[in-house]
This record gives C-alpha cells, structure tokens and sequence, in this order.
C-alpha cells in the first residue's frame, strides 16, 4: 500500500514535470534531481520483493513503461536546453 502510494505520487510529480517543461521548457534542475533519485530506485530496484509488486499485472508493467518513456523525454528536453 505505502510502495502503491509513493508511486501514485512520483507519476503526478512527473506528469507535472512534463507539462512544466513543455509549457515553459524551463524547470529548475534540482527538482529534477530529486525527482530522478525518487524514481531510479524505482526503475533498477534491486529488491525481488518490490520488483515482482510493481510488475504484478499487465497495467502495471504498461505504466512502469510510459513512466520510463517520461523520464527519458524529460532527460531529452534537459539535454537540448543545456
């Protein structure tokens, strides 16, 4: 529930990340870092217990995927405003 919970919240900090950045491509880096550092743990997590609980159902490997496609998108528009 709390692992459901976290989630819930990294997607809409980074929906929130995207619209910011595709609104005024200008959002302050070190939200981005915190927002990377809640959300790689997430991707390589390393802990079998947690793997297997974010990639239970079908939905939740789909979300997982368009969380990473966001990410690197994010990563993508940081990039070319460097």
């Amino acid at each position: 529930e709390k692992l459901k919970q976290s989630i819930e919240t990294l997607d809409k900090k980074l929906l929130d990340a995207k619209a910011a950045l595709e609104e005024s491509e200008k959002i302050s880096a070190c939200n981005l870092v915190d927002l990377f550092k809640e959300f790689w743990p997430l991707r390589d997590a390393p802990d079998p217990e947690l793997r297997s609980t974010m990639f239970r159902t079908q939905q939740m490997r789909d979300d997982y995927a368009k969380r990473v496609e966001l990410v690197d998108k994010i990563n993508d528009k940081l990039k070319e405003s460097e």
